[in-house]
């Protein structure tokens, strides 16, 4: 076929866009019949009729492709060509100069003014049809290739690379020595928890409408850029303090914690925000990133939101990393131990079960509680591996006990949020109390109000798998989950533990006694057990007693202990030495 032949207007219009032409002539005929030609091709077109015009609409919003007369008043197509090719977002679209001019030093004025081609009047429009589609095509596969190089594919924001050239520039812009501008590092919190509750698209849908909401949030020449999985990064130009920083991290933060409804729910999320600025906290890109990175840890640890970047934070960092490194070898190494503290029947004084906590003999710092390592295992994944490690310990030494003919004592194991997002961990824990050949009902499981009450409907799920089991269920730290009678009755658990808040402050506290009260009626109400956890002194068991909780632990009642340090009494089931006014329990007993 003729390869000058115009491209059908019924392929233009199947385009996924129109492609958008600015026409340029001060001589309304000849722009006249340039703009019904281009239309008639299937192209939108605008159209000015100087060089001064041109730039404005240029400025407004960047056309795909620019055809300019060379010869006009005001402002020729020359310097007009200049000056659009000087704009970022015209940096790269095509410009075709048509003139009449068409002498050597005319051709290169116009190429060495950033014209991507030029054509002499009078115009041969099957030539002009042919130089269009041509240079359409090569800025549309340009377009592409900047894009998967630049352009972050989900969000469509500027990706990792483009952050780096970003900076890059604005750290070797010399006439911006003195000019400060600041790095926020934004890291979504427990965003995996999404991913492996409601799936990777629903995860995928939300991070587009964070990147909105973030992009809303700052001004326009911010830039906001994904950095890959679900971290963000915003750099701010031209700030002229720290306050004006932090107003705008406030905002941000403000923003992503109102709801996002989507797929017919809604999702609450918080953000943790790490800030750094040029030049005090870094001088080149992978300093100011480091910096903002550690801030945005300090701020995710210490759940303040957001915070500055603080020098004490770099060796701060370099000892996180060391207790990461030493704690997935942990379990190899035998350094986990497990301390079982026991639960008293407060109607008896019959000591019927035990709670495994968990600790960790490090060989340099010496015992290290959970609450220096738990969030980190969690943060890292390693709760999974550490939490099977915990029920087969369990399992292992119920069995240990029954063979040696001391009656089987239920054990009550923690299970975390990130655990219980695992749609494996059922099948996995079933397996684990199948092979041990242990009636499930010793093994009950502990889950904190929190958790549940963050996402209750993708938790009752895994809840009823749990419990289908035989093993039981309890609620824990109850009262600082904000629970509705309505989830509560849905959920199937056997116990409410009473947060230990609440049972320190009950012989103190009208308030506090009331709260307990309240919960101990509410869980009778509901089929379940009370169970009071921290009781420190003969007066708290006193009144707890009276007010008809069911169980107890604490302090006062015993200290956890290892598996070799807890008496036979306590494997027997004696009741007597239970019975008691004052005074702890003394593990000074024949041990087991």
């Amino acid at each position: 076929g003729d390869d000058s032949a115009p491209v059908p207007l019924e392929r233009r219009r199947q385009q996924e866009r129109l492609f958008r032409i600015l026409v340029v002539d001060d001589d309304r005929g000849a722009r006249f019949a340039l703009r019904e030609t281009l239309l008639g091709e299937g192209y939108e077109v605008v159209d000015a009729g100087n060089g001064q015009q041109a730039v404005q609409i240029c400025r407004q919003q960047a056309p795909d492709l620019v055809i300019l007369d060379g010869v006009m008043p005001v402002m020729d197509g020359f310097q007009s060509c200049e000056v659009i090719r000087s704009l970022p977002e015209c940096a790269s679209i095509p410009i075709l100069i048509v003139t009449g001019l068409n002498d050597d030093a005319s051709v290169d004025k116009a190429f060495s003014v950033g014209a991507t081609d030029y054509i002499s009047k009078p115009i041969n429009y099957a030539v002009l049809r042919r130089r269009i589609d041509h240079m359409l095509q090569v800025h549309s596969a340009e377009k592409r290739v900047h894009q998967l190089a630049y352009i972050d594919s989900l969000t469509g924001r500027p990706n990792r690379t483009k952050l780096n050239e970003h900076m890059d520039a604005l750290f070797s812009d010399t006439s911006r020595k003195d000019k400060q501008f600041a790095l926020l590092f934004l890291d979504l919190d427990n965003f995996k928890l999404v991913n492996d509750t409601l799936g990777h698209e629903a995860g995928d849908l939300l991070l587009k409408y964070v990147s909105e909401r973030l992009t809303g949030c700052v001004r326009k020449g911010d830039l906001v850029a994904r950095f890959g999985g679900d971290e963000f990064c915003i750099v701010l130009d031209g700030v002229r303090s720290y306050e004006m920083v932090r107003n705008i991290a406030e905002k941000i933060h403000d923003h992503l914690k109102r709801p996002f409804v989507f797929l017919g729910r809604e999702m609450l999320l918080s953000m943790s925000i790490g800030i750094a600025v040029y030049p005090e906290h870094g001088q080149d890109a992978v300093s100011l990133l480091k910096a903002a990175d550690m801030a945005m840890y300090d701020a995710k640890k210490s759940q303040k939101g957001f915070g500055f970047y603080e020098s004490h934070l770099e060796s701060d960092n370099l000892e996180r990393l060391e207790l990461e490194n030493d704690l997935r070898n942990a379990i190899a190494r035998d350094e986990l131990l497990l301390y079982y503290q026991p639960q008293e029947d407060l109607s008896t004084g019959q000591i019927f079960g035990l709670e495994a906590l968990i600790r960790w003999q490090h060989p340099r710092r010496g015992l290290v509680s959970p609450a220096e390592f738990i969030h980190l295992a969690e943060e890292t994944g390693l709760i999974n591996d550490i939490g099977l490690w915990v029920l087969c310990t369990i399992c292992e030494q119920i069995n240990a006990w029954m063979d040696r003919g001391f009656a089987a004592p239920r054990v009550a194991i923690n299970l975390s949020a990130r655990q219980l997002a695992n749609p494996n961990l059922a099948t996995t824990f079933r397996e684990v109390i199948s092979d041990s050949r242990l009636p499930a009902d010793l093994i009950e499981f502990e889950i904190t109000e929190s958790t549940i009450m963050e996402r209750p409907d993708e938790m009752i799920d895994m809840l009823k798998e749990l419990k289908a089991m035989g093993t039981r269920l309890a609620i824990d730290d109850f009262g600082t989950g904000y629970s509705s009678l309505v989830q509560l009755h849905r959920l199937p658990f056997s116990e409410i533990k009473i947060d230990r808040t609440f049972v320190s402050g009950c012989t103190t506290s009208s308030e506090s006694r009331s709260i307990v009260r309240l919960v101990i009626e509410l869980a009778h109400a509901l089929g379940m057990k009370a169970v009071a956890e921290g009781v420190e002194t003969a007066d708290a068991l006193r009144m707890l007693r009276d007010m008809g909780c069911d169980e107890a632990q604490g302090a006062f009642i015993a200290q956890p202990l290892e598996a070799a340090e807890i008496p036979a009494a306590v494997l027997q089931h004696t009741e007597s030495i239970w019975y008691r006014t004052s005074g702890p329990w003394s593990p000074t007993l024949p041990t087991s």
